[in-house]
């Protein structure tokens, strides 16, 4: 992608190829993983420090989240990675 403008009462998106696609609207998915944040009061139940195999970890360092299958697991926040992380977890067999 080159670059994306608006164009009446939506986007034109313009790829570096030359290529044009209108849209209604523009999602930036941007990848936040290098923002993740454990808030203080909760890294101590890290002791090793958080991450895929610790006790906590932030829904970006996950890939598969098949290892919780029938294991109960609380999801804290209520931004958009909690939600969809709560229902993939409960798709996959977790007590969510």
């Amino acid at each position: 992608m080159s670059r994306v403008d608006s164009a009446g009462a939506g986007f034109v998106l313009r790829l570096e190829g030359g290529e044009e696609f209108e849209a209604a609207a523009v999602v930036v998915a941007t990848g936040l993983g290098a923002h993740a944040y454990i808030p203080q009061r909760l890294r101590h139940l890290a002791p090793t420090g958080p991450g895929p195999q610790a006790p906590l970890s932030h829904t970006s360092q996950h890939m598969d989240l098949s290892r919780y299958a029938g294991r109960r697991v609380v999801v804290v926040g209520g931004g958009q990675s909690a939600l969809e992380s709560a229902a993939l977890l409960h798709e996959g067999g977790a007590d969510v």
